[in-house]
């Protein structure tokens, strides 16, 4: 039996910490609707990966009442080409982002999947929100990305620890690993057959 095709996508934004984003937005799964997308991985059935990264202003965006984002990138900080040895790609403008995001999402062979939020299709709901905030078009894609709920996830490194303090550099990298180590990980769940899946389209 040939192995099934896919490809999973996970996407980082600059959104608050989980705790004071359900205070803010109490509602359904707690999304901010202002989040900026800042990294986007693909990963196909045999962990091959592509990650696309667009970096943050270097200024905080006001969320809602008063609160502002914390997760800024300095115009020093540097996206490395390669990570661990996954390919990291670089946009300065977001339009070319957003396309190339789009064709990514469209070329992807068989099925496309995320790791779906308490019945949400987070991912799907934030690229649709961030293509329509930058005036593009992008539904047909942003209906391609299904979920699987995982039945077993180990949680990967975040991108800083309570007290600690790490380089906007040093933050800006760890983010990126984080979002390569989810795609990497919820591939392996599927090829386990560790997953329920949910097949939630956005309407």
């Amino acid at each position: 039996m040939s192995k099934i095709k896919f490809r999973t996508i996970d996407i980082e934004g600059d959104g608050l910490y989980r705790t004071l984003n359900q205070k803010l937005f109490p509602e359904g799964n707690h999304f901010d609707p202002g989040t900026i997308v800042w990294c986007v991985t693909f990963c196909d059935q045999d962990y091959n990966t592509l990650t696309l990264v667009k970096k943050l202003p270097d200024t905080p965006r006001h969320v809602k009442d008063g609160v502002y984002t914390k997760a800024v990138h300095y115009k020093d900080s540097v996206v490395p080409k390669e990570i661990e040895g996954h390919t990291v790609v670089e946009f300065t403008d977001t339009k070319e982002f957003i396309k190339e995001i789009v064709w990514q999402i469209m070329i992807s062979s068989g099925d496309l999947y995320a790791k779906g939020y308490k019945g949400y299709n987070y991912d799907a709901m934030l690229l649709k929100s961030y293509f329509d905030r930058n005036n593009f078009y992008g539904d047909i894609a942003v209906n391609c990305v299904k979920t699987v709920e995982p039945t077993i996830w180990k949680e990967t490194p975040k991108q800083i620890r309570t007290g600690q303090w790490i380089s906007n550099q040093d933050y800006m990298v760890t983010g990126i690993k984080h979002n390569i180590q989810d795609t990497l990980q919820l591939a392996q769940r599927i090829n386990k057959h560790e997953v329920k899946d949910m097949r939630i389209y956005m309407s």
